[in-house]
């Protein structure tokens, strides 16, 4: 659920530069904290509510609702509410109210889930906005009412009350090659008493038809300021611009020097309306709001920090406008329906050559002025047909939230590998190397196969932004396949928008090694095998060797953050986590208590994620897969209320085992094995172990944890640690097996090359390289 505007508090308080308007507002714009575009599955929000910001009653008893006090931070009785935290309770009201309507007329039988969820999303009200962002519409509860007061199924032919139009479908997703078309079916039910001719067409937001920008300098100890309704000086630059006549869309973009300062954007229409405010959820130092249908005329935008923040620098700002367009067609393009009858519609889309998404929507109309919107993704594969493939995207930030570092906008890209790959490789590129991103590969199984950044960690532990990022994984498995890159706050402040381009690459590895297969080697005495890795990809990499037996075990992994047992209740900000090595196939993480808890299991880049409720005092979580995503692992522990006041103290403690291959003994490298100093089986180096302990406290790269890595700057270079290669650098890593097994056996293994990403603790593994021998 979306969450839209409603300025009513901020003319009640003041709030937020609401002084500068003339004292109205307009309700209805997508508010500046509300999640929006489309999800890794081609999803878009499903429809929108008022969250920004509305009054909610409050207990005044801050021992156990802490929120419930005024802007002076006293106890209150009300609280000026708002978010999609808002939107969300306000659609589930709606839907309670459904469910009564829908029982009161079906001999007290219950819609199903998605009957409700149907009426909910057919009966919204399109405000105008792109479906990325307000799905089907704004809430409509009384038409919602209507329509579940009048549905006519195998539970009831109720009287038909309304003018409701009800569709199959909450949202069309689909996808293809580039430039292949794609059918979808709609089937659309009258509800209403009266017969209606509908006519239908398709809508996304076209190019943009016009573009003012420049940069502005505040300078927050000189500049004017407001005061908020809490009392904070905010030091602002006004800013005007002009819109003409029957624009669509305008949408504000800011991007503020990279210190990571809040900053607000205040829309004021020519006429003195309160448009809109980007209410910034931390430090983000961007900026982004957008207003429907905006006004011609001369705008003005107040750009605001903190006086208190010393900010003293340029603000880029952006403004365009655009135009709705058609996107596919609809066939027929109109309908007449009689009362209680069904019509099925094709909707017919092109899809784009450049791979990506476009969220449009099929719009429903009738001559008595009854929209309905059907939110429409299209995504375009990215195709792997060749050995070379492209593909381009624009990135921008977000509100801030989570402060330094959160996440702003993610963009989600299918693949399809074909058979046969010996390894898959895909690189992503910007032209500022001043900002951080991410790339998450997910394999077709639903694990994460690769989380990497373009920061990485230097030979010295500090941290370097590259522009580039790269992704691999051997012996991939064909099938669909699922890519995300995700920005990061703050920006570096040269620009509003971050584009980038990425190639796709297949059996590109260039690792070699003569192992022995089969031979005979004397037991204890060292044999050295060089190792030629060459960085075939576009960023710089980090290499090391993992030997693996063909023996499958258990590995108990150590516990990083020092919260193996921690006091219930939780405190704010422990997780205890643990980093799982590759080559698992199983990953159990138990928690035991004083009293009942409950475990949720997630992967650092957000999923998989998997959920125990409560199981006596404790709880279990199982992840099983041909591969568990590797890389860092985190628990978020609760406990089982509700409570009459604040939650019971306790303990709690947790413990996690892989299980997979175990580290071969005999086996050592010059590059160390970065796996193995997470796990507990005293096969690790404990003094590196807890170097990452401490580091991983501090909020510190762990690169000088692993060894004393050396950048190779010829084109072999002995390695000394973990080796760090820029793109076309070579190394040469040192294999040295030392025959431990008793006398006549045979040993079997794999020496794994990867490379790890010393910010995000996961790996990608490049090749397999098996070897066997015969201990004499």
């Amino acid at each position: 659920v979306a969450a839209t505007t409603t300025f009513q508090s901020y003319a009640q308080t003041g709030a937020s530069g609401f002084p500068f308007s003339n004292g109205t507002w307009a309700n209805g714009n997508i508010s500046g904290l509300s999640s929006g575009g489309v999800t890794q599955h081609g999803r878009v929000p499903d429809l929108a509510a008022p969250g920004d910001l509305g009054w909610a009653l409050c207990t005044p008893n801050v021992a156990i609702y802490e929120d419930c006090v005024d802007y002076k931070g006293a106890p209150s009785s009300i609280q000026n509410f708002g978010g999609t935290s808002q939107s969300s309770p306000f659609t589930a009201g709606a839907a309670a109210l459904v469910i009564q309507a829908y029982e009161s007329t079906h001999h007290g039988v219950r819609p199903a889930p998605a009957l409700v969820k149907r009426l909910l999303t057919s009966t919204a009200t399109d405000l105008g906005h792109p479906a990325y962002e307000q799905g089907a519409g704004q809430l409509n509860t009384l038409a919602a009412v209507k329509a579940a007061l009048s549905f006519k199924d195998s539970n009831g032919s109720p009287k038909a009350q309304g003018s409701s139009l009800i569709v199959d479908k909450t949202q069309l997703v689909t996808d293809g090659q580039p430039g292949s078309t794609t059918t979808s079916k709609l089937a659309i039910t009258n509800v209403s008493g009266n017969t209606q001719k509908v006519s239908l067409s398709t809508r996304t937001l076209g190019p943009v038809t016009s573009t003012q920008s420049g940069t502005d300098t505040l300078n927050t100890a000189t500049a004017p300021a407001f005061v908020d309704q809490v009392g904070i000086p905010r030091s602002y630059v006004a800013q005007k611009f002009k819109v003409g006549i029957g624009a669509d869309r305008l949408d504000f973009k800011i991007a503020a020097a990279a210190d990571p300062f809040a900053v607000r954007i205040i829309l004021i229409d020519p006429q003195g309306v309160y448009q809109a405010y980007s209410i910034p959820q931390g430090t983000g130092n961007f900026g982004d709001i957008d207003v429907r249908y905006p006004s011609f005329g001369t705008w003005t935008a107040y750009i605001g920090l903190s006086r208190s923040s010393g900010f003293n620098g340029p603000i880029k700002w952006q403004a365009t406008t655009s135009n709705f367009t058609g996107f596919g067609s609809v066939s027929p393009s109109s309908l007449s329906l009689a009362p209680g009858a069904t019509g099925t519609v094709k909707v017919t889309t092109k899809l784009p050559k450049n791979p990506g998404d476009v969220s449009a929507s099929v719009q429903l109309k009738t001559p008595l002025g009854l929209a309905t919107s059907v939110p429409l993704t299209a995504r375009t594969v990215i195709p792997t047909s060749s050995n070379s493939n492209s593909f381009s995207g624009v990135l921008n930030g977000g509100n801030g939230r989570s402060g330094d570092g959160g996440y702003g906008q993610t963009n989600a890209y299918y693949l399809d590998v074909p058979k046969g790959k010996k390894d898959l490789g895909i690189s992503i590129s910007v032209k500022d190397p001043g900002v951080t991103y991410f790339g998450v590969l997910t394999s077709p199984d639903g694990q994460v196969y690769s989380y990497q950044s373009n920061l990485y960690a230097d030979a010295t532990g500090q941290g370097v932004n590259d522009k580039s990022l790269q992704i691999y994984r051997r012996n991939p498995q064909a099938g669909r396949w699922l890519l995300s890159v995700d920005f990061t706050n703050p920006q570096s402040g040269l620009e509003v928008a971050q584009p980038f381009t990425g190639k796709v690459t297949f059996n590109t590895v260039k690792v070699s090694a003569s192992l022995p297969s089969g031979s005979t080697l004397k037991a204890g005495k060292a044999v050295s095998v060089p190792v030629k890795v060459t960085n075939t990809g576009a960023a710089p990499l980090t290499y090391f060797a993992d030997a693996r037996l063909n023996t499958v075990g258990d590995l108990p992994l150590v516990e990083l953050s020092g919260a193996e047992t921690t006091p219930l209740p939780v405190p704010a900000g422990v997780y205890p986590q643990w980093v799982v090595p590759t080559e698992s196939k199983q990953l159990t993480v138990q928690a035991a208590a004083t009293q009942p808890v409950n475990l949720d299991l997630f992967y650092s880049s957000g999923e998989p994620e998997v959920y125990s409720s409560a199981q006596g005092n404790g709880a279990l979580v199982r992840v099983q897969a041909p591969q568990v995503s590797p890389g860092l692992w985190a628990a978020d522990i609760g406990q089982t209320g509700p409570f009459a006041g604040p939650a019971p103290a306790g303990t709690v403690t947790t413990a996690a085992v892989a299980q997979g291959q175990l580290f071969d003994p005999a086996v050592t490298s010059s590059t160390g094995d970065f796996w193995q100093l997470f796990v507990g089986s005293g096969d690790g180096d404990q003094a590196a172990l807890a170097t990452i302990e401490a580091n991983a406290k501090a909020g510190r790269y762990v690169a000088q944890a692993t060894g004393s890595s050396t950048t190779a700057a010829a084109s072999t270079t002995a390695a000394t640690g973990p080796v760090i290669l820029k793109p076309g650098q070579s190394a040469t890593i040192t294999v040295t097996i030392t025959p431990s097994a008793a006398k006549g056996s045979t040993v079997k293994g794999h020496l794994y090359v990867d490379t790890v990403s010393q910010v995000t603790l996961g790996g990608d593994e490049l090749i397999d390289l098996p070897y066997s021998y015969k201990v004499g």
